[in-house]
């Protein structure tokens, strides 16, 4: 696994939401758990900073080596890229 990048292929198509925006309605008790697992992800400062290198690198694909200094092992790295994958944030 060497590149990984955002889920939305690159900044040049329309932005497909992840969810139905909080003012938009009452959510659904799916919509609802979705949303609150996506938080639950992104409640991890390593995971967003991960994820904002990601999505600040040209065409929104970057290698791990560009990304993997925030601080913890390598090991440490892939564990939180691999939670930003199953939670369908990153691409590989």
């Amino acid at each position: 696994m060497s590149k990984y990048q955002p889920a939305e292929q690159s900044p040049l198509t329309a932005v497909v939401p992840c969810c139905p925006p909080i003012t938009g309605g009452e959510l659904s008790a799916r919509e609802a758990e979705r949303m609150a697992a996506t938080f639950e992800i992104l409640a991890n400062p390593v995971r967003l900073r991960l994820l904002s290198r990601v999505a600040s690198h040209p065409a929104g694909e970057a290698c791990v080596c560009d990304i993997q200094d925030v601080g913890v092992t390598g090991a440490t790295v892939s564990y939180h890229l691999k939670k930003l994958r199953e939670a369908g944030l990153l691409v590989s």
